[in-house]
C-alpha cells in the first residue's frame, strides 16, 4: 500500500514538473512583431509552469502564454490591419478577423474587433478595444487611446 502511494505521488511530480515549455520562443514570437513605435506596452504578463504567475499544462491548454497590452492612438480598423501585417509578415497563417471595420460590438466595452492566427504550435489573439476602455480590469486604459490586447499561447 505504502508502496503504491510513493509510486503515485512519483507519478504526480513527474507530469507537474517536468516536460515545460519553454516559454522563450512564445516571447521572441511576440517580441519579432516589429509593432510601430507608437504602440506602448503598457503591461505583459507571462504564465508558464514554475513561473511567477505559473500554470499547469496538464491542467491548462493555454499553457504557457504571453499577455501583451499596449495603449496606442488611430482609427480602430487600422490597428487591427497593422497587427494582421505583423503577424503575416512573421509567418503567422490561418489569419481570421471578426470584423475588418471593427464598428459591430454591442456596447462600449466590448472588444470592437478580434483576430486569430496560427503558427506551429503557437496560437495569436489579437483583440482591439476602444480608447478607455479598462480591459481586464487592470488599470492601464487611456481615454483617448486604444487598447490592443495579445495573447501568445500554446496551441
Amino acid at each position: 500500500m505504502r508502496g503504491t502511494r510513493i509510486a503515485a505521488i512519483l507519478i504526480v511530480l513527474s507530469v507537474f514538473g517536468c516536460g515545460a515549455r519553454d516559454i522563450a520562443p512564445y516571447q521572441a514570437a511576440l517580441d519579432s512583431l516589429g509593432l510601430p513605435s507608437a504602440w506602448q506596452v503598457a503591461k505583459t504578463l507571462v504564465r508558464s509552469q514554475g513561473g511567477a504567475d505559473g500554470c499547469f499544462e496538464v491542467i491548462n491548454g493555454n499553457c504557457p502564454s504571453i499577455t501583451r497590452y499596449y495603449v496606442t492612438s488611430g482609427p480602430l480598423p487600422d490597428l487591427m490591419k497593422l497587427a494582421n501585417d505583423a503577424a503575416a509578415a512573421n509567418g503567422f497563417d490561418d489569419i481570421v478577423i471578426s470584423d475588418p471595420v471593427c464598428d459591430s460590438a454591442t456596447s462600449t466595452i466590448a472588444p470592437a474587433c478580434f483576430m486569430t492566427a496560427k503558427k506551429s504550435d503557437m496560437a495569436l489573439e489579437v483583440t482591439v478595444y476602444r480608447p478607455g476602455v479598462d480591459v481586464d480590469g487592470l488599470g492601464i486604459s487611456v481615454p483617448d487611446h486604444a487598447t490592443v490586447r495579445m495573447i501568445l499561447r500554446h496551441n
